[in-house]
């Protein structure tokens, strides 16, 4: 059984790739967290560019419980809340998919607050 990460509301999310300098594209490592309203991490997880674009995929088709790997990442049960980060992953899927510097996100670029429906740079 896969351990479940939860996405709940009054939490922010955070992607960043993490540094490499001889890396493909492809090869990157991206890291994920969840962070609370005293930006303390309640999650984080390092995952590859395949497995975050797999990721962003279901959850930019507004699947509630994503399922990739060993990862399962689910979202608290709020139509609101889901629909903005459904909302989120799709914005996060276009900047991977466009090509940003090799499949990099700039830093700060994939920040989002989730609070009641609305999304708010961090």
């Amino acid at each position: 059984m896969n351990p479940t990460l939860n996405i709940l509301p009054q939490c922010s999310l955070e992607l960043r790739p993490l540094p490499s300098d001889a890396l493909a594209p492809e090869e990157r490592s991206w890291l994920l967290c969840s962070r609370d309203d005293r930006a303390r991490a309640m999650w984080e997880v390092v995952l590859n560019t395949p497995v975050l674009h797999a990721l962003l995929e279901s959850l930019a088709e507004g699947q509630a419980t994503a399922s990739v790997g060993s990862l399962r990442l689910q979202i608290y049960p709020d139509v609101e809340l889901e629909r903005t980060v459904m909302n989120w992953a799709t914005r996060q899927l276009a900047r991977y998919a466009s090509g940003l510097a090799g499949c990099m996100l700039p830093r700060g670029l994939g920040l989002g607050r989730l609070q009641s429906g609305s999304v708010r740079p961090v």
